[in-house]
């Protein structure tokens, strides 16, 4: 019987009633999964309960191509960080009010994600400010400056992550600073600016847990 491991570890863990939150998600793909299950897979099926449950909402059924892919790298997943995302967007893509559209893409975006990207990520979106409902951001442009002592990380680590959010469009090179120095041509990771998108607007709302 398809995730009948899944619903045996739950109540194991205590969390009995967090089945049927996890059975209404499925409905739609649960004969196509095995059962194998993980024990990182078990913690975020009750986060991500509890993400839904604190909203005050049921939840609905999630896509396949959703939540497949979702699972598939969240039982690979030892990161506490990157569970945590990867249970915030499937609360988000099972909350009926949906605040956020959760894309197949975003699933792609965080399976790349390292921790440290993840912890680079967040800092440069606290700094970010984005008007949701106009579906507009201000275009501002945030230093690096002091993102390596501030997270712990070598310039490498930061420049190597830096990049890694340009790969993943999580952020861009400011039309200016691409003029003067050139395309090719980019300042030390210490002194870079980089302007947030919008696809990385959306992004971290839906890897953030949904508000009731």
């Amino acid at each position: 019987m398809p995730l009948i491991e899944l619903s045996t570890a739950l109540v194991a863990a205590g969390s009995s009633v967090v089945v049927p939150f996890v059975n209404k998600m499925l409905e739609k793909t649960a004969n196509s999964l095995g059962d194998n299950v993980h024990g990182g897979l078990v913690k975020f099926f009750i986060k991500t309960h509890d993400n839904v449950a604190a909203t005050g909402r049921s939840p609905q059924a999630v896509e396949p191509k959703i939540i497949v892919p979702v699972m598939q790298a969240v039982s690979l997943e030892t990161d506490e960080t990157l569970i945590d995302h990867w249970a915030a967007l499937l609360a988000n893509a099972a909350d009926p009010a949906q605040r956020v559209t959760v894309q197949p893409g975003f699933v792609e975006v965080l399976r790349q994600l390292t921790p440290t990207d993840a912890r680079v990520a967040g800092l440069l979106y606290e700094k970010a400010v984005y008007d949701q409902e106009r579906v507009r951001h201000a275009p501002t442009v945030i230093s690096t400056a002091g993102f390596a002592e501030s997270l712990g990380l070598s310039l490498k680590e930061l420049a190597v992550s830096i990049d890694g959010l340009f790969r993943l469009r999580l952020c861009d090179i400011p039309a200016s600073v691409i003029y003067v120095r050139g395309k090719d041509e980019l300042p030390p990771a210490s002194f870079w600016s980089v302007v947030p998108t919008l696809f990385g607007f959306e992004f971290m709302l839906a890897v953030t847990p949904p508000t009731a």
